[in-house]
């Protein structure tokens, strides 16, 4: 006769505390995904404004109006220039990404920061 109600309220209690668990299990989940959605925004936020200094730089519009412009073999002294700025950007960036290049609406490769290796 005693083991029913210990029984009843041992069940409750489990089933609550599992309830509990499950329920800060998940809110444990739902903040680390918002942390980590928060940090890669960020770094996408960062290198949006690398790509977008490199673009908008005065050497950058220079090179790129005088072969849209001249044409590539018009361009020599420019290009050189941009190749100089693209490299100086990836000696500054390091290891972190394979190359920086730019290039036309047809993908024509017209500077790189690694010596014409892209």
């Amino acid at each position: 006769m005693v083991l029913i109600p210990i029984l009843a309220i041992g069940t409750f209690s489990v089933f609550k505390a599992s309830r509990s668990l499950e329920k800060s299990a998940r809110e444990g989940v739902t903040n680390i995904a918002v942390s980590l959605a928060e940090m890669v925004n960020m770094l996408l936020k960062e290198e949006l404004k690398i790509a977008l200094e490199l673009a908008v730089g005065n050497t950058t519009i220079e090179a790129v109006s005088k072969i849209y412009l001249a044409g590539v073999e018009f361009s020599d002294r420019e290009i050189s220039m941009l190749d100089t700025k693209l490299a100086s950007a990836m000696k500054q960036i390091g290891s972190d990404y394979e190359g920086i290049f730019v290039c036309d609406l047809e993908v024509a490769i017209f500077s790189d920061g690694v010596g014409g290796g892209i």
